[in-house]
């Protein structure tokens, strides 16, 4: 059985606004969207195009090889009715992730880092769901998120269980030079009812390293006299543990007077 044949361009810029002519690449089976992103952790852009057919659903990677040229397609299969959507790290590994639709159900395949997937978890989703499927951090909890349309109108959102809220706090600010300092960080799960963050923080003076300590019960606190006179700008990096992302908080501006 053969398959009608499809192809995309890779239009290579110049860097003053014009293009080199176009690259071609012809994989089969009516493809109708390609998905880009390292893979495979090569520094390469790769390319995932997504199929659907009344014969056969799946999805084709391409491995790229950083001209604009990729190594030869690699089909995979998927059950009927599944079709790709959207790729991104949804656990915060570092490897992008497959997003799959069907009817009423999105599949998350998370990636092995070598342009392979693993086996999907599946999620519901309120009516029929199409392959238009955004992937963004909708609650800013560090963590991306999806939303899908459905039928009648309507968008469902997938927050994701594994952000967090990440906040550091000081007392007293402003301060003088010489005062002790005391800043105090929470990590707290942005959706309810999910377990206590655990694992470590690290405070930032800047660049500049200040301490890193063990959350307990979601809490941490760090205290020094050493602050010069100015303005510090804290940051609080989590590193996040089985449940939970890693995750950086907003900044925080301690002063400190003479």
């Amino acid at each position: 059985m053969t398959f009608p044949e499809s192809k995309f361009n890779v239009i290579i810029g110049n860097g003053d606004g014009t293009f080199q002519p176009p690259q071609t690449t012809r994989i089969s089976d009516n493809a109708y969207r390609v998905f880009i992103g390292d893979f495979d952790h090569d520094g390469n852009l790769d390319a995932i195009a997504a199929h659907t057919s009344t014969f056969l659903y799946g999805y084709t990677t391409l491995m790229g090889n950083g001209d604009g040229t990729f190594q030869d397609p690699v089909f995979f299969s998927l059950p009927s009715g599944e079709t790709p959507a959207n790729v991104g790290d949804l656990n915060g590994d570092g490897n992008l992730d497959l997003i799959t639709v069907s009817e009423g159900v999105i599949g998350v395949r998370y990636g092995n880092g070598d342009g392979t997937f693993q086996a999907p978890v599946e999620n519901e989703a309120a009516g029929f769901v199409n392959t238009l499927l955004l992937v963004n951090d909708f609650n800013q909890d560090g963590s991306p998120d999806l939303a899908v349309c459905n039928s009648e109108d309507t968008v469902s959102i997938f927050l994701n269980l594994r952000g967090t809220r990440v906040v550091v706090t000081s007392k007293p600010n402003p301060s003088k030079v010489g005062d002790v300092v005391t800043f105090h960080v929470t990590a707290q799960p942005s959706i309810t009812g999910q377990p206590t963050p655990s694992g470590m923080v690290t405070l930032k003076d800047g660049s500049n390293l200040l301490a890193s300590t063990t959350l307990q019960a979601g809490r941490a606190q760090y205290r020094t006299s050493k602050l010069s006179v100015g303005t510090h700008v804290i940051t609080v990096e989590y590193s996040g543990d089985g449940n939970y992302n890693a995750n950086t908080g907003p900044p925080l501006a301690q002063i400190v007077n003479p």
